[in-house]
Protein backbone atom coordinates (compact mmCIF):
# COMPACT_ATOMS: atom_id res chain seq x y z
CA UNK A 1 0.00 0.00 0.00
CA UNK A 2 1.26 3.24 -0.91
CA UNK A 3 0.44 6.33 1.60
CA UNK A 4 2.15 9.19 1.48
CA UNK A 5 4.89 8.34 -0.95
CA UNK A 6 5.87 5.11 1.30
CA UNK A 7 5.10 2.04 0.82
CA UNK A 8 3.44 0.18 4.22
CA UNK A 9 3.41 -3.48 4.49
CA UNK A 10 0.65 -4.86 6.58
CA UNK A 11 0.67 -8.22 7.75
CA UNK A 12 -2.60 -10.28 9.36
CA UNK A 13 -1.84 -12.48 11.74
CA UNK A 14 -4.77 -15.60 12.04
CA UNK A 15 -4.81 -16.96 16.00
CA UNK A 16 -6.56 -20.36 15.97
CA UNK A 17 -10.12 -20.54 18.37
CA UNK A 18 -10.22 -23.94 19.52
CA UNK A 19 -12.24 -25.82 17.41
CA UNK A 20 -9.45 -26.10 14.66
CA UNK A 21 -6.06 -28.42 14.92
CA UNK A 22 -3.79 -25.34 16.08
CA UNK A 23 -0.93 -26.50 18.36
CA UNK A 24 -0.05 -26.62 21.65
CA UNK A 25 -3.31 -29.01 22.47
CA UNK A 26 -5.34 -25.60 22.59
CA UNK A 27 -8.56 -27.75 21.02
CA UNK A 28 -8.77 -29.87 24.29
CA UNK A 29 -10.52 -27.45 26.44
CA UNK A 30 -13.07 -27.54 23.77
CA UNK A 31 -16.84 -29.46 24.46
CA UNK A 32 -16.38 -31.41 21.46
CA UNK A 33 -12.90 -33.11 22.75
CA UNK A 34 -14.69 -34.23 25.54
CA UNK A 35 -14.40 -38.65 25.14
CA UNK A 36 -17.43 -40.09 24.57
CA UNK A 37 -19.46 -43.33 25.01
CA UNK A 38 -17.71 -44.78 27.72
CA UNK A 39 -18.71 -48.15 28.22
CA UNK A 40 -17.70 -50.76 31.71
CA UNK A 41 -18.22 -54.52 30.71
CA UNK A 42 -17.46 -57.44 33.31
CA UNK A 43 -15.09 -59.57 31.62
CA UNK A 44 -14.79 -61.92 34.89
CA UNK A 45 -15.23 -61.50 38.81
CA UNK A 46 -12.00 -59.31 38.95
CA UNK A 47 -11.57 -57.81 35.64
CA UNK A 48 -14.21 -55.24 33.72
CA UNK A 49 -12.77 -53.56 30.22
CA UNK A 50 -13.27 -49.81 29.66
CA UNK A 51 -14.14 -48.43 26.10
CA UNK A 52 -14.62 -45.28 24.70
CA UNK A 53 -14.76 -42.69 21.86
CA UNK A 54 -11.77 -40.50 21.03
CA UNK A 55 -12.74 -36.86 20.33
CA UNK A 56 -9.95 -34.92 20.09
CA UNK A 57 -6.70 -34.91 17.67
CA UNK A 58 -3.85 -33.80 20.12
CA UNK A 59 -4.23 -35.28 22.86
CA UNK A 60 -1.07 -36.60 24.60
CA UNK A 61 -3.94 -39.52 25.97
CA UNK A 62 -6.66 -40.09 28.56
CA UNK A 63 -6.98 -40.48 32.39
CA UNK A 64 -9.22 -42.65 33.85
CA UNK A 65 -10.88 -41.98 37.48
CA UNK A 66 -12.58 -44.66 39.26
CA UNK A 67 -14.99 -44.68 42.24
CA UNK A 68 -16.11 -47.92 44.36
CA UNK A 69 -19.77 -48.15 44.82
CA UNK A 70 -22.39 -45.11 44.90
CA UNK A 71 -20.75 -42.81 47.57
CA UNK A 72 -17.55 -43.48 46.84
CA UNK A 73 -14.96 -41.05 46.04
CA UNK A 74 -13.38 -41.07 42.49
CA UNK A 75 -9.56 -41.26 42.19
CA UNK A 76 -6.81 -41.59 39.47
CA UNK A 77 -6.77 -45.38 38.69
CA UNK A 78 -4.80 -45.24 35.10
CA UNK A 79 -3.08 -43.48 32.44
CA UNK A 80 -3.25 -44.18 28.62
CA UNK A 81 -1.08 -42.98 25.75
CA UNK A 82 -2.75 -40.68 22.77
CA UNK A 83 -5.11 -42.59 20.57
CA UNK A 84 -5.94 -45.26 23.24
CA UNK A 85 -9.95 -46.20 23.38
CA UNK A 86 -10.08 -49.02 25.69
CA UNK A 87 -8.48 -50.39 29.46
CA UNK A 88 -8.59 -53.55 31.51
CA UNK A 89 -9.32 -52.94 35.12
CA UNK A 90 -7.91 -55.49 37.02
CA UNK A 91 -7.86 -57.67 40.83
CA UNK A 92 -10.77 -56.24 41.35
CA UNK A 93 -13.53 -57.74 43.87
CA UNK A 94 -16.05 -59.81 42.93
CA UNK A 95 -19.96 -58.85 43.51
CA UNK A 96 -18.52 -54.75 43.85
CA UNK A 97 -19.85 -51.73 41.96
CA UNK A 98 -17.65 -49.93 40.05
CA UNK A 99 -17.97 -46.24 38.48
CA UNK A 100 -16.00 -44.83 35.76
CA UNK A 101 -15.16 -41.50 33.73
CA UNK A 102 -12.82 -40.87 30.90
CA UNK A 103 -11.29 -37.48 29.95
CA UNK A 104 -8.28 -36.54 27.12
CA UNK A 105 -5.64 -34.31 28.57
CA UNK A 106 -2.53 -32.64 26.50
CA UNK A 107 0.23 -30.22 27.89
CA UNK A 108 -2.01 -27.20 27.49
CA UNK A 109 -5.50 -28.47 29.39
CA UNK A 110 -8.06 -31.03 30.27
CA UNK A 111 -11.02 -31.98 28.43
CA UNK A 112 -14.32 -32.45 30.29
CA UNK A 113 -15.51 -35.48 31.42
CA UNK A 114 -17.17 -38.66 29.51
CA UNK A 115 -20.33 -40.09 30.51
CA UNK A 116 -20.13 -42.32 32.91
CA UNK A 117 -20.17 -45.88 32.93
CA UNK A 118 -20.70 -48.42 35.89
CA UNK A 119 -21.11 -52.36 35.86
CA UNK A 120 -20.93 -54.68 39.48
CA UNK A 121 -18.40 -57.58 39.10
CA UNK A 122 -19.51 -61.20 38.94
CA UNK A 123 -20.06 -63.52 41.31
CA UNK A 124 -18.01 -66.82 40.30
CA UNK A 125 -20.23 -69.36 40.48
CA UNK A 126 -19.72 -72.00 43.71
CA UNK A 127 -18.04 -74.77 43.12
CA UNK A 128 -16.95 -78.20 44.97
CA UNK A 129 -13.22 -79.42 44.52
CA UNK A 130 -13.00 -83.50 45.88
CA UNK A 131 -10.13 -84.31 48.49
CA UNK A 132 -7.03 -86.25 48.02
CA UNK A 133 -7.99 -90.28 48.48
CA UNK A 134 -4.50 -91.41 48.38
CA UNK A 135 -2.08 -92.47 50.76
CA UNK A 136 -2.45 -92.06 54.84
CA UNK A 137 -5.98 -91.11 54.11
CA UNK A 138 -8.46 -92.08 57.27
CA UNK A 139 -10.73 -94.83 57.02
CA UNK A 140 -14.23 -94.16 56.53
CA UNK A 141 -16.05 -93.61 59.69
CA UNK A 142 -19.20 -91.23 61.18
CA UNK A 143 -19.39 -89.20 64.65
CA UNK A 144 -15.76 -88.18 64.20
CA UNK A 145 -14.32 -84.87 65.20
CA UNK A 146 -12.87 -82.34 63.03
CA UNK A 147 -10.62 -79.24 63.75
CA UNK A 148 -8.73 -76.55 61.26
CA UNK A 149 -5.54 -75.40 62.72
CA UNK A 150 -4.64 -72.78 60.69
CA UNK A 151 -3.28 -74.55 57.34
CA UNK A 152 -4.43 -78.56 58.00
CA UNK A 153 -7.75 -80.29 58.72
CA UNK A 154 -7.40 -83.10 61.58
CA UNK A 155 -9.51 -85.76 61.61
CA UNK A 156 -9.92 -87.81 65.03
CA UNK A 157 -12.16 -90.79 66.28
CA UNK A 158 -15.28 -91.98 65.03
CA UNK A 159 -17.51 -95.16 64.12
CA UNK A 160 -17.94 -97.35 61.54
CA UNK A 161 -20.75 -100.05 61.66
CA UNK A 162 -21.96 -101.94 58.31
CA UNK A 163 -24.62 -105.01 58.75
CA UNK A 164 -23.62 -108.48 57.69
CA UNK A 165 -25.57 -110.04 54.90
CA UNK A 166 -25.06 -114.05 54.70
CA UNK A 167 -25.20 -115.83 51.26
CA UNK A 168 -29.13 -116.22 51.20
CA UNK A 169 -29.67 -112.64 51.72
CA UNK A 170 -30.52 -112.20 55.51
CA UNK A 171 -29.28 -110.06 57.75
CA UNK A 172 -26.51 -111.82 59.89
CA UNK A 173 -26.02 -108.98 62.42
CA UNK A 174 -24.04 -105.61 62.59
CA UNK A 175 -20.40 -105.23 62.63
CA UNK A 176 -19.01 -102.12 63.89
CA UNK A 177 -15.37 -100.71 64.61
CA UNK A 178 -14.50 -97.47 66.95
CA UNK A 179 -11.19 -95.68 66.10
CA UNK A 180 -8.60 -93.87 68.09
CA UNK A 181 -6.48 -92.65 64.90
CA UNK A 182 -6.88 -90.00 62.50
CA UNK A 183 -5.49 -88.17 59.71
CA UNK A 184 -3.92 -84.56 58.90
CA UNK A 185 -5.40 -82.82 55.54
CA UNK A 186 -3.18 -80.39 53.97
CA UNK A 187 -5.71 -78.42 51.02
CA UNK A 188 -2.34 -76.75 49.92
CA UNK A 189 -0.85 -80.20 48.94
CA UNK A 190 -3.93 -81.98 48.61
CA UNK A 191 -2.23 -84.37 51.04
CA UNK A 192 -2.80 -86.75 54.43
CA UNK A 193 -0.58 -87.20 57.01
CA UNK A 194 -1.52 -89.89 59.86
CA UNK A 195 -1.83 -88.62 63.24
CA UNK A 196 0.11 -90.51 65.86
CA UNK A 197 -1.02 -94.03 66.93
CA UNK A 198 1.91 -94.05 69.69
CA UNK A 199 2.57 -93.13 73.45
CA UNK A 200 -0.99 -91.43 75.36
CA UNK A 201 -3.29 -91.78 72.13
CA UNK A 202 -6.70 -91.87 73.24
CA UNK A 203 -8.69 -94.71 73.65
CA UNK A 204 -10.90 -95.63 70.82
CA UNK A 205 -14.28 -93.45 70.80
CA UNK A 206 -17.17 -91.95 69.36
CA UNK A 207 -19.03 -89.36 70.29
CA UNK A 208 -16.54 -87.10 71.92
CA UNK A 209 -15.79 -83.48 71.00
CA UNK A 210 -12.35 -81.23 69.74
CA UNK A 211 -11.40 -78.25 70.18
CA UNK A 212 -7.95 -76.41 68.82
CA UNK A 213 -6.19 -74.18 71.15
CA UNK A 214 -3.89 -72.67 68.40
CA UNK A 215 -1.29 -75.57 69.03
CA UNK A 216 -3.00 -78.41 70.25
CA UNK A 217 -6.04 -80.49 69.65
CA UNK A 218 -8.04 -81.60 73.04
CA UNK A 219 -10.26 -84.44 72.53
CA UNK A 220 -12.23 -85.28 75.52
CA UNK A 221 -15.24 -87.42 76.61
CA UNK A 222 -17.29 -90.45 74.15
CA UNK A 223 -18.51 -93.76 74.28
CA UNK A 224 -16.93 -96.99 72.82
CA UNK A 225 -19.60 -99.11 74.53
CA UNK A 226 -18.60 -97.54 78.06
CA UNK A 227 -18.34 -93.81 78.45
CA UNK A 228 -15.00 -91.93 79.14
CA UNK A 229 -14.13 -88.65 81.35
CA UNK A 230 -10.59 -88.56 79.77
CA UNK A 231 -9.19 -87.41 76.40
CA UNK A 232 -6.22 -86.27 75.50
CA UNK A 233 -3.84 -83.35 73.72
CA UNK A 234 -2.70 -83.87 70.45
CA UNK A 235 0.55 -81.50 68.55
CA UNK A 236 0.81 -81.93 65.15
CA UNK A 237 4.08 -80.40 65.52
CA UNK A 238 5.56 -83.20 66.93
CA UNK A 239 3.12 -85.79 66.28
CA UNK A 240 2.61 -86.68 70.04
CA UNK A 241 -0.33 -87.06 72.79
CA UNK A 242 -0.45 -86.15 75.93
CA UNK A 243 -3.00 -87.37 78.48
CA UNK A 244 -5.74 -84.93 80.07
CA UNK A 245 -5.40 -85.41 84.10
CA UNK A 246 -7.70 -88.16 85.55
CA UNK A 247 -8.50 -85.92 88.95
CA UNK A 248 -10.97 -85.59 91.82
CA UNK A 249 -12.29 -82.60 90.00
CA UNK A 250 -12.95 -84.49 86.09
CA UNK A 251 -16.55 -84.94 85.47
CA UNK A 252 -19.68 -87.30 85.08
CA UNK A 253 -18.21 -89.92 82.05
CA UNK A 254 -20.79 -88.54 78.64
CA UNK A 255 -20.75 -88.48 75.45
CA UNK A 256 -22.97 -86.02 72.92
CA UNK A 257 -21.57 -82.79 74.79
CA UNK A 258 -20.45 -79.77 73.85
CA UNK A 259 -16.85 -78.12 74.62
CA UNK A 260 -15.41 -74.26 73.49
CA UNK A 261 -12.07 -72.67 73.51
CA UNK A 262 -12.06 -69.77 75.43
CA UNK A 263 -8.45 -68.67 74.77
CA UNK A 264 -7.21 -70.37 77.68
CA UNK A 265 -9.72 -72.77 78.85
CA UNK A 266 -11.83 -75.47 77.51
CA UNK A 267 -15.08 -75.33 78.81
CA UNK A 268 -16.91 -78.64 78.92
CA UNK A 269 -20.66 -78.92 79.23
CA UNK A 270 -24.05 -81.34 79.17
CA UNK A 271 -23.79 -84.18 77.53
CA UNK A 272 -25.71 -87.99 78.60
CA UNK A 273 -24.49 -91.41 79.79
CA UNK A 274 -26.82 -93.55 77.57
CA UNK A 275 -25.79 -96.95 80.06
CA UNK A 276 -27.09 -95.70 82.78
CA UNK A 277 -29.34 -93.25 81.51
CA UNK A 278 -28.10 -90.08 83.28
CA UNK A 279 -27.19 -86.86 81.95
CA UNK A 280 -24.75 -84.52 83.20
CA UNK A 281 -25.58 -80.96 84.85
CA UNK A 282 -21.83 -81.40 85.67
CA UNK A 283 -19.52 -78.98 83.55
CA UNK A 284 -15.65 -78.09 83.65
CA UNK A 285 -13.04 -76.02 82.79
CA UNK A 286 -9.70 -77.75 81.66
CA UNK A 287 -6.68 -75.39 81.67
CA UNK A 288 -3.96 -77.26 79.19
CA UNK A 289 -1.06 -75.07 80.85
CA UNK A 290 -1.70 -76.55 84.30
CA UNK A 291 -3.28 -79.67 83.23
CA UNK A 292 -6.33 -79.20 85.67
CA UNK A 293 -9.97 -78.89 85.91
CA UNK A 294 -12.10 -76.32 87.65
CA UNK A 295 -15.63 -77.04 88.25
CA UNK A 296 -17.91 -74.48 87.04
CA UNK A 297 -21.10 -73.11 89.06
CA UNK A 298 -24.18 -75.36 88.27
CA UNK A 299 -26.66 -72.31 90.40
CA UNK A 300 -28.55 -69.78 88.66
CA UNK A 301 -30.02 -69.33 85.58
CA UNK A 302 -27.98 -72.42 83.91
CA UNK A 303 -29.81 -74.69 82.07
CA UNK A 304 -31.31 -77.98 83.06
CA UNK A 305 -28.95 -80.87 81.84
CA UNK A 306 -28.86 -81.18 78.02
CA UNK A 307 -27.35 -83.13 74.99
CA UNK A 308 -26.92 -82.99 70.98
CA UNK A 309 -27.03 -78.90 71.85
CA UNK A 310 -25.19 -76.36 70.81
CA UNK A 311 -22.45 -74.38 72.69
CA UNK A 312 -20.68 -71.40 71.04
CA UNK A 313 -17.70 -69.10 72.74
CA UNK A 314 -18.44 -65.21 71.74
CA UNK A 315 -14.81 -64.20 73.44
CA UNK A 316 -16.34 -63.42 77.21
CA UNK A 317 -19.37 -65.82 77.15
CA UNK A 318 -20.26 -69.37 76.59
CA UNK A 319 -23.75 -69.58 74.88
CA UNK A 320 -25.61 -72.68 75.13
CA UNK A 321 -28.66 -73.88 73.75
CA UNK A 322 -31.58 -76.28 73.10
CA UNK A 323 -31.04 -79.96 72.78
CA UNK A 324 -32.71 -83.16 74.13
CA UNK A 325 -33.44 -84.10 77.62
CA UNK A 326 -34.13 -80.54 79.54
CA UNK A 327 -37.53 -80.52 79.98
CA UNK A 328 -40.64 -83.31 80.04
CA UNK A 329 -41.27 -82.49 76.60
CA UNK A 330 -37.76 -83.79 75.41
CA UNK A 331 -36.60 -81.36 73.18
CA UNK A 332 -35.48 -77.72 75.00
CA UNK A 333 -35.73 -74.21 73.23
CA UNK A 334 -33.98 -73.06 76.27
CA UNK A 335 -30.23 -71.43 77.12
CA UNK A 336 -27.67 -69.70 78.84
CA UNK A 337 -25.02 -67.30 79.28
CA UNK A 338 -22.10 -68.56 80.71
CA UNK A 339 -19.21 -66.02 82.06
CA UNK A 340 -16.04 -67.57 83.21
CA UNK A 341 -14.87 -64.37 84.97
CA UNK A 342 -17.51 -64.20 87.04
CA UNK A 343 -18.39 -67.91 86.81
CA UNK A 344 -21.88 -67.04 86.74
CA UNK A 345 -25.20 -68.11 84.01
CA UNK A 346 -27.84 -65.67 82.53
CA UNK A 347 -31.12 -67.36 80.79
CA UNK A 348 -31.40 -66.95 77.25
CA UNK A 349 -34.12 -65.08 76.17
CA UNK A 350 -37.99 -66.76 75.77
CA UNK A 351 -39.90 -63.64 74.33
CA UNK A 352 -40.49 -63.00 70.82
CA UNK A 353 -38.86 -64.92 67.94
CA UNK A 354 -37.14 -67.86 70.10
CA UNK A 355 -36.95 -70.66 68.33
CA UNK A 356 -39.33 -73.97 68.60
CA UNK A 357 -36.96 -76.87 70.54
CA UNK A 358 -35.14 -78.98 68.60
CA UNK A 359 -32.09 -80.94 69.40
CA UNK A 360 -29.32 -81.98 66.20
CA UNK A 361 -29.41 -78.45 65.44
CA UNK A 362 -26.48 -76.58 64.65
CA UNK A 363 -24.86 -72.81 65.91
CA UNK A 364 -22.25 -70.72 64.29
CA UNK A 365 -21.04 -67.72 66.13
CA UNK A 366 -21.12 -64.17 63.87
CA UNK A 367 -19.19 -61.85 66.13
CA UNK A 368 -22.14 -60.70 67.66
CA UNK A 369 -24.82 -62.67 67.08
CA UNK A 370 -25.44 -66.65 67.59
CA UNK A 371 -27.70 -68.49 64.77
CA UNK A 372 -29.13 -71.53 65.31
CA UNK A 373 -30.37 -73.47 62.42
CA UNK A 374 -31.96 -76.63 61.56
CA UNK A 375 -32.94 -79.48 63.93
CA UNK A 376 -35.64 -82.09 64.55
CA UNK A 377 -38.24 -82.19 66.99
CA UNK A 378 -41.67 -84.01 67.78
CA UNK A 379 -42.86 -82.24 64.63
CA UNK A 380 -40.24 -82.96 62.11
CA UNK A 381 -37.38 -81.73 60.81
CA UNK A 382 -36.64 -78.19 61.09
CA UNK A 383 -35.84 -75.49 58.09
CA UNK A 384 -36.28 -72.48 60.60
CA UNK A 385 -33.65 -71.02 62.85
CA UNK A 386 -33.17 -67.67 65.02
CA UNK A 387 -30.57 -65.15 65.37
CA UNK A 388 -29.75 -64.26 69.54
CA UNK A 389 -28.00 -60.69 70.28
CA UNK A 390 -26.65 -61.65 73.73
CA UNK A 391 -26.05 -57.40 74.10
CA UNK A 392 -30.07 -57.10 73.95
CA UNK A 393 -31.14 -60.98 74.58
CA UNK A 394 -33.46 -60.47 71.91
CA UNK A 395 -34.16 -63.30 68.98
CA UNK A 396 -34.39 -62.63 65.08
CA UNK A 397 -35.79 -64.97 63.16
CA UNK A 398 -34.28 -66.58 60.25
CA UNK A 399 -36.22 -66.17 56.87
CA UNK A 400 -37.87 -69.07 54.98
CA UNK A 401 -37.99 -68.52 51.24
CA UNK A 402 -37.79 -70.17 48.12
CA UNK A 403 -33.40 -70.88 48.21
CA UNK A 404 -33.93 -72.20 52.20
CA UNK A 405 -32.87 -75.51 52.58
CA UNK A 406 -35.05 -78.42 53.54
CA UNK A 407 -35.39 -79.13 56.91
CA UNK A 408 -32.89 -81.81 58.23
CA UNK A 409 -30.55 -83.10 61.47
CA UNK A 410 -26.64 -84.07 61.86
CA UNK A 411 -26.18 -81.38 59.32
CA UNK A 412 -22.94 -79.17 59.91
CA UNK A 413 -22.78 -75.52 60.01
CA UNK A 414 -19.49 -73.06 59.18
CA UNK A 415 -19.13 -69.12 59.12
CA UNK A 416 -17.43 -67.48 56.67
CA UNK A 417 -16.89 -63.96 57.88
CA UNK A 418 -20.29 -62.66 56.31
CA UNK A 419 -22.27 -66.02 55.54
CA UNK A 420 -23.24 -69.07 57.67
CA UNK A 421 -23.44 -72.14 55.14
CA UNK A 422 -25.24 -75.46 55.90
CA UNK A 423 -24.69 -78.56 54.05
CA UNK A 424 -25.71 -82.10 54.54
CA UNK A 425 -27.62 -84.20 57.12
CA UNK A 426 -30.65 -86.20 57.45
CA UNK A 427 -34.42 -85.51 56.70
CA UNK A 428 -35.56 -88.97 57.93
CA UNK A 429 -35.88 -90.39 53.88
CA UNK A 430 -33.06 -88.87 51.98
CA UNK A 431 -29.15 -88.27 52.92
CA UNK A 432 -28.79 -84.69 51.81
CA UNK A 433 -26.65 -83.48 49.26
CA UNK A 434 -28.30 -79.65 49.04
CA UNK A 435 -27.03 -76.69 51.42
CA UNK A 436 -27.56 -73.40 51.63
CA UNK A 437 -25.33 -70.05 52.31
CA UNK A 438 -27.23 -67.59 54.65
CA UNK A 439 -26.26 -63.97 54.78
CA UNK A 440 -27.77 -62.52 58.24
CA UNK A 441 -27.32 -58.32 56.95
CA UNK A 442 -29.94 -59.04 54.15
CA UNK A 443 -31.92 -62.22 55.81
CA UNK A 444 -31.30 -64.10 53.26
CA UNK A 445 -30.46 -67.52 51.73
CA UNK A 446 -28.12 -68.97 48.27
CA UNK A 447 -28.44 -72.52 47.75
CA UNK A 448 -24.89 -74.10 47.42
CA UNK A 449 -24.57 -75.54 43.81
CA UNK A 450 -25.74 -79.32 43.26
CA UNK A 451 -23.02 -79.18 40.07
CA UNK A 452 -19.73 -81.18 39.35
CA UNK A 453 -18.28 -82.68 42.28
CA UNK A 454 -20.88 -82.43 44.35
CA UNK A 455 -20.48 -84.63 47.52
CA UNK A 456 -22.90 -87.72 48.26
CA UNK A 457 -25.25 -86.88 50.60
CA UNK A 458 -24.46 -87.66 54.14
CA UNK A 459 -25.08 -86.82 57.52
CA UNK A 460 -22.88 -87.11 61.16
CA UNK A 461 -19.78 -85.76 58.93
CA UNK A 462 -17.50 -82.81 60.03
CA UNK A 463 -16.97 -79.47 58.17
CA UNK A 464 -14.76 -76.99 58.98
CA UNK A 465 -13.77 -73.37 57.37
CA UNK A 466 -10.28 -72.62 56.12
CA UNK A 467 -10.30 -68.97 56.02
CA UNK A 468 -11.74 -69.06 52.41
CA UNK A 469 -13.35 -72.63 51.50
CA UNK A 470 -15.24 -75.06 53.42
CA UNK A 471 -14.13 -78.35 53.78
CA UNK A 472 -16.54 -81.54 54.20
CA UNK A 473 -14.87 -84.92 55.17
CA UNK A 474 -16.80 -88.66 56.17
CA UNK A 475 -20.13 -89.63 57.33
CA UNK A 476 -23.18 -92.15 56.79
CA UNK A 477 -24.59 -92.19 53.30
CA UNK A 478 -26.79 -93.96 51.49
CA UNK A 479 -24.31 -96.43 50.21
CA UNK A 480 -22.60 -96.88 53.51
CA UNK A 481 -20.26 -95.11 55.67
CA UNK A 482 -17.38 -92.77 53.77
CA UNK A 483 -13.91 -91.73 53.83
CA UNK A 484 -14.62 -89.20 51.03
CA UNK A 485 -14.81 -85.16 51.03
CA UNK A 486 -15.44 -82.18 49.28
CA UNK A 487 -13.56 -78.41 49.42
CA UNK A 488 -16.46 -76.26 49.07
CA UNK A 489 -15.76 -72.63 46.95
CA UNK A 490 -18.73 -70.04 48.13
Amino acid sequence: MLVGGAIVMIFFVFVGCGGGNGGNGSNIPDGSSIPSGLTATAVSSTQIDLSWTDNSSNEDGFKIERKIGTVGTYSLISTTLANVVSYSDTGLSAGTAYYYRVYAYNSTGSSGYSNEADVNTSVPPDSWTATGTGANVPSARFYHTAVWTGSEMIIWGGQYIYTVINEYGYHEGITQYIFNDGGRYNPATDSWTATSPGTNVPSARYGHTAVWTGTEMIIWGGNDGNYFNIGGRYNPSTDAWSPTTDDENEFEVRMSHTAVWTGTEMIVWGGFDYMNDTGSQSSGRYNPLTDSWTEINTDGDMPEFEYSHTAVWTGTEMIIWGGCGATSEYFSNTGGKYNPSTDSWTATSMGANVPTPRCHHTAVWTGNEMIIWGGDNHDGFCNTGGRYNPATNTWTATSIELNTPEGRAFHTAVWTGTEMIVWGGYDDHNYLTTGGKYNPSTNSWTATSIDGDVPEGRFWHTAVWTGTKMIVWGGQSESGVLNTGRIYNP
